[in-house]
């Protein structure tokens, strides 16, 4: 900065030492005139530059460069080097040319460069590239305006002499040298993008990543995302507040943040993180997701009633009734006491003493029916219960009811144990009242009819007897017992020759019309 201040400084007072030390002269010679010493050419030790000169041969024509270094002299500190040819000798009435190089030695700009020549009276300039923009008598001024940092501005002047002699030709030049301090601007800017998944079930975590960036061009300190989470909303410990250190961040750069968040219910949540730094830089964004669960109902359906060993369907209807999808659903059907497993649609197995579907996934609003075979061992009630679960669905359950009855079969049997009898002797029939069904035959009752060539003697059996008139009557026996039998045998006497039937007759609680059984006896 000092020495650009210097030049400054000098470029006013260079005015005048350019024009004592920027001119040159040429000589003219002419054969009719001897030729006048030249003038003493001035120099500067070698390590200034203010002004030099030095002779060169260009063509078989000598020419003589002179230079000087503004505003110090000396190259190392100055900011312009003008840089002068003129031929050393010339002969009268011919053309020459003088050339200026004006070059710019420092790192700014140089302003309002101007350029004077002022010229003896033996200096005929007959044209100038560029043009002078003023001449002033003897005097030519170019207005060169700026010249870049290490750029060039040249003149070329075109000129003769018409006497022998001297022609003198002095430069001078001025210009304002540019101070320029460079300072960066910059832009603070802040990114938050916030990633959210739309949409998961209660009991899944919700992935989110919060992303931070430096969007701008100068370098951001002790930035930091906080975010107040909604009601029902926390991270996966539970806490209901995020603070993120972040850092500092450099342009460009950027920091992710991965957490899982947890829903406690099912709803619409959204998050609103922000972004803050030191330098009072934000930025925020905001993400929704959408929680939701499978809630599973199930339901099931039997007869009221079923015989002992008869098939007995009972079908199952599993709904969800929740708005997300129930995965991995399982019924589970234990087979009751009193029953035997038969069948199943679905895909239903017997696995130990329970009846198994795997239904996999149900979706919101979707149903599945099943059903499953049993029969019923016993008489009772039966009861058939079921219970459902899926992946992020409560258990949810069941139970529908069948009353087992049994069903009595009699069979009644009648036998003589003697055929053909004679007249006078004793003849036994056998009754056997067996319960072929399923059920208790309850208050069974037998009687007997005898025929007029017959008469009644005695009896015994599994309740006792007796007679009134031809008519036998077995005491009532209160329940016979499914695969159980009651026998009676009654002892009568022939009377009198003849084709005979002994009638009995059986009645029971569960026996809308009597059974009538005959066996014939041939006595003689």
């Amino acid at each position: 900065m000092k020495s650009k201040l210097l030049k400054l400084l000098a470029a006013a007072s260079l005015a005048s030492a350019v024009v004592l030390t920027g001119c040159a002269t040429q000589q003219s010679s002419k054969s009719t005139k001897p030729a006048e010493p030249a003038p003493a050419k001035k120099t500067v030790a070698k390590s200034g530059y203010g002004p030099a000169y030095t002779t060169f041969d260009r063509n078989g024509v000598n020419y003589t460069k002179g230079a000087v270094a503004y505003p110090t002299g000396i190259l190392s500190s100055s900011s312009l080097l003008l840089e002068k040819v003129v031929p050393s000798e010339v002969m009268v009435g011919a053309p020459y040319q003088v050339s200026y190089t004006l070059r710019n030695l420092s790192d700014v700009t140089l302003k309002d460069v101007v350029l004077t020549d002022v010229v003896g009276s033996n200096f005929r300039l007959s044209d100038a590239a560029p043009a002078a923009d003023a001449v002033d008598g003897d005097t030519a001024t170019w207005m060169l305006g700026e010249i870049a940092p290490g750029g060039t501005r040249n003149v070329i002047l075109k000129a003769s002499s018409p006497e022998e002699g001297y022609a003198t030709t002095c430069s001078a030049v001025t210009f304002v040298p540019s101070y320029c301090e460079t300072i960066k601007v910059v832009r603070a800017d802040l990114e938050l993008v916030l990633d959210l998944v739309p949409a998961v079930t209660v009991c899944d975590p919700i992935p989110a990543r919060i992303t931070v960036r430096n969007s701008g061009s100068s370098r951001l300190t002790n930035v930091v995302v906080t975010d107040a989470l909604p009601s029902g909303l926390a991270t996966a410990d539970g806490q209901t507040r995020i603070s993120l250190n972040a850092g500092d961040l450099n342009p460009g750069e950027s920091k992710a943040f991965d957490l899982d968040l947890k829903a406690s219910s099912t709803g619409r949540y959204e998050a609103s993180p922000v972004a803050n730094s030191a330098q009072g830089i934000s930025a925020e964004d905001m993400g929704s997701v959408v929680v939701s669960a499978p809630s599973l109902m199930v339901s099931c359906e039997a007869p009221s009633e079923r015989f002992i060993g008869r098939p007995i369907s009972v079908c199952y209807q599993v709904k969800n009734t929740g708005n997300a999808t129930s995965s991995n659903t399982v019924l589970t059907v234990p087979v009751p006491a009193g029953a035997t497993f038969q069948g199943a649609t679905g895909g239903g197995n017997l696995s130990g003493n329970a009846v198994v579907w795997n239904l996999g996934s149900i979706a919101a609003e979707g149903v599945t029916e099943v059903c499953a075979t049993f029969t019923g061992k016993q008489a009772g009630m039966v009861s058939f219960s079921g219970s459902v679960q899926g992946n992020c669905a409560p258990v949810a359950s069941t139970v529908c009811r069948t009353e087992v009855t049994g069903i009595p079969a009699i069979l009644l049997e009648v036998i003589d144990l003697e055929d053909p009898i004679e007249v006078g002797s004793n003849q036994t029939y056998q009754i056997v009242v067996t319960n072929q069904g399923s059920a208790p035959a309850t208050n069974v009752r037998v009687t007997a009819q005898l025929e007029d060539e017959q008469s009644y003697v005695t009896s015994s059996g599994t309740t006792s007897a007796r007679a009134s008139g031809q008519t036998i009557v077995m005491n009532a026996v209160p329940s016979i017992a499914p695969g159980a039998n009651a026998t009676w045998q009654v002892v009568v006497k022939a009377l009198s020759e003849g084709d005979i039937r002994f009638s009995v007759q059986l009645e029971s609680d569960q026996m809308g019309r009597p059974v009538r059984e005959t066996e014939a006896t041939n006595q003689y």
